[in-house]
């Protein structure tokens, strides 16, 4: 599909990119979702000058999650922010907010908090003002809200909007 298409951007979730890509499009940012495991998330780009944001103390859910999640600029201040999100349908572990604050983060339910939910709430501010693009798999649709146990889907949509990430999406269902 990529050969096919061959696009000048590529947000992959879930996938390992293939050998051949490195040489079509450089180097490109990629995190493997765990130790020894070969697929996660990564941006190509055959437009040079693309540099993986490196997270800090700063952005401790961005460290938690790397590999569901990748960042990278096109370009200086301010350039293009690119981030490919693969977001568990899963709510985070108990274990996993241990590890840091959901103070401040805008949520959809109050018994659980996603991935999304922290992801978009560290990238506010580097985002902020500057041209991006944030794209993936959400695990996320409206009409899930209608479906035992998957309420607050309509919510996690609005407060992403509200957070400066509105949603163009192309999912029958949820248009």
């Amino acid at each position: 599909f990529l050969r096919e298409q061959d696009p000048d951007v590529a947000l992959l979730q879930e996938a390992r990119p293939p050998d051949w890509a490195r040489e079509h499009w450089g180097s490109f940012p990629f995190a493997s979702v765990g130790p020894g495991v070969a697929w996660g998330s990564a941006i190509l780009s055959r437009i040079r000058g693309l540099h993986e944001h490196q997270p800090d103390q700063s952005t401790p859910w961005l460290r938690e999650l790397w590999g569901p999640v990748v960042v990278a600029r096109l370009g200086s201040d301010p350039g293009l922010w690119l981030a490919s999100i693969h977001s568990s349908w899963r709510a985070l572990s108990p274990e996993q907010l241990s590890r840091c604050s959901i103070e401040g983060i805008r949520r959809c339910r109050e018994d659980k908090i996603w991935a999304v939910e922290v992801i978009a709430s560290e990238l506010e501010r580097p985002f902020a003002g500057s041209p991006f693009v944030f794209g993936g798999d959400l695990n996320s649709a409206r009409s899930f809200d209608g479906r035992p146990g998957f309420g607050g889907n309509v919510r996690l949509h609005e407060n992403l909007a509200a957070g400066g990430f509105p949603l163009h999406l192309d999912h029958a269902q949820d248009a």
